[in-house]
């Protein structure tokens, strides 16, 4: 089984995602609600507006899917008529293709530090 997240890595996440350069906006970096795209959600995301995209490889402690067609970013923006600060998980990683329950879980605990209310 591969190694799992850590606090570690959730520290250094939630500082990629809201500290320096790669900072998200300040109207995007209180997600309200997060949403997991499973299979044919992914085109979710065509309507988000303002959109914000990290590869999962360049957010520390994610894995990529193995899994064919899972893009594999977190996708940050704005969704519907009152612009809800919304951030998307595009591709999925999952037990059974060999990841420790503390990484598979990991993208939603992340969700909830960056202030995630109402999951999807």
């Amino acid at each position: 089984m591969a190694n799992a997240a850590t606090t570690k890595d959730l520290q250094a996440a939630l500082s990629l995602l809201t500290t320096g350069n790669s900072a998200l906006p300040a109207n995007l970096a209180k997600p309200k609600v997060g949403i997991v795209c499973g299979s044919g959600l992914g085109g979710l995301v065509n309507i988000i507006r303002n959109k914000v995209e990290f590869s999962y490889t360049d957010i520390p402690g994610f894995v990529n899917s193995t899994v064919a067609g899972h893009a594999g970013k977190l996708v940050f923006g704005l969704l519907g008529d009152n612009d809800v600060p919304t951030v998307c998980m595009v591709g999925r990683f999952h037990f059974y293709e060999g990841f420790a329950l503390t990484q598979t879980t990991y993208p939603i605990r992340l969700m909830a530090l960056l202030g995630v209310e109402t999951l999807i």
